[in-house]
């Protein structure tokens, strides 16, 4: 009787000590809400990739098509800070230089401006993100500073209302429509053990009805608005935009009630938690410290066009930029990008940032702070002479408007 006494007891200490750990677990499922498990996730084994230094475009992509924007008084771009296309139009946000959003159709002509500058109806402080819900012909813009979502009809261009997030506990920088909903991501000023990366809003009230995507489990822990200025929506006027955050590994496919991986990039040195707590608090020690670490983190610049998935992630002070294929799994990963398309020697590192994607091809654009080198290169016979708008681009000054390429 004391020996079964004895085994009850000890059987009660081990359920008791379990407990903690599927407390634990239960939290964090109640914090938010379950993503949805994709059997047929990508992945990508990074090492098995590191084939080639050099990607060349050519080989790739058949042709480039020119857009040169209208250089107009309204519509000055000092930075390309997001690119959305539908149909004949091309929605370019400039947060850094004019604070605003321009319309400009695809033979480069300005349209219209969303919005403007100031505290009034209608008006923005730090527009640091925008989206289309072309459903119903609305234009979001998200002011980060105020925390207001402002609405605008896609069509006029008229101010339609303002949604005011509600939540103080965080702060939001980047938004996305998908499905007819809004979502926004989440930045904590103060550590929180429920802290998330992504939700979505009521734009009747501007509260969250859902969250996912934990930040202890999905980015690494890390919360703080240091990298906010990065873009983190992806493929944004396609059926399912991409999301991922700074120390993300898995990109995520975003739907209305559907959240679920879509990319997973796989290696041995991928940046681990512990790294990014050894790498200190703010952002100019954080970088440096990493950048003398081989480690894999920051996967940027998502497009996809047809089977064809392109990417670029840092390692070490090298951003390598991968080529995927969704159809045959083949990959590339190379350290350098030969624009051989649009340049006639290899030796110009001068490559135009993907940026959005759309049925005519992946877009591109020239940094309004490279125009200038780039103009030099145009002036000086280096461009491939079969080039899209040759003469035109030859012609470009100072003051222009930045440069848009269509590689299909």
């Amino acid at each position: 009787m004391k020996q079964k006494v004895i085994i009850y007891m000890i059987l009660c200490i081990c359920i008791v000590s379990c407990r903690p750990a599927s407390k634990q677990v239960d939290r964090i499922d109640q914090a938010v809400d379950r993503i949805k498990i994709n059997k047929e996730l990508y992945s990508i084994e990074v090492e098995k990739a590191l084939n080639q230094k050099e990607i060349y475009l050519s080989k790739v992509f058949k042709q480039v098509k020119t857009i040169i924007l209208e250089t107009h008084k309204d519509a000055l771009i000092g930075s390309i800070s997001s690119m959305q296309i539908y149909k004949d139009s091309i929605f370019i946000l400039d947060r850094n230089g004019s604070k605003g959003l321009f319309l400009f159709n695809k033979e480069g002509r300005f349209l219209k401006r969303y919005g403007n500058i100031g505290r009034g109806p209608g008006e923005y402080t730090e527009p640091s993100d925008f989206t289309l819900n072309i459903q119903n012909k609305i234009v979001y813009i998200l002011d980060s500073q105020t925390q207001n979502i402002l609405t605008y009809n896609l069509t006029t261009g008229d101010f339609v209302k303002n949604i005011q997030l509600v939540d103080s506990k965080y702060k939001s920088f980047n938004i996305q429509s998908a499905d007819n909903c809004i979502f926004t991501d989440a930045y904590y000023y103060e550590k929180q053990e429920s802290a998330f990366l992504l939700q979505k809003i009521n734009t009747a009230t501007g509260e969250r009805t859902k969250k996912w995507l934990p930040t202890k489990l999905y980015n690494k822990n890390f919360s703080k608005p240091t990298f906010a200025n990065e873009n983190i929506f992806f493929d944004r006027t396609q059926k399912s935009p991409k999301f991922i955050q700074y120390f993300m590994d898995t990109i995520i496919s975003i739907g209305s009630n559907e959240i679920m991986p879509f990319l997973a990039i796989n290696s041995p040195n991928l940046l681990k938690e512990n790294d990014l707590k050894e790498s200190g608090v703010d952002n100019a020690t954080i970088e440096m410290n990493l950048l003398q670490k081989n480690l894999i983190y920051h996967i940027s610049d998502f497009v996809s066009y047809k089977d064809i998935v392109y990417f670029t992630f840092r390692q070490k002070n090298f951003f390598r930029c991968c080529l995927y294929n969704t159809k045959t799994k083949d990959t590339q990963i190379g350290i350098n990008v030969i624009d051989d398309i649009i340049y006639k020697t290899k030796y110009i590192s001068l490559i135009p940032r993907f940026c959005t994607s759309s049925d005519d091809g992946i877009y591109a654009y020239i940094d309004p702070i490279e125009m200038d080198r780039f103009i030099e290169i145009a002036k000086t016979n280096r461009l491939q002479v079969k080039l899209d708008k040759l003469i035109k681009l030859k012609q470009l000054k100072h003051e222009s408007n930045p440069i848009i390429f269509i590689y299909n």
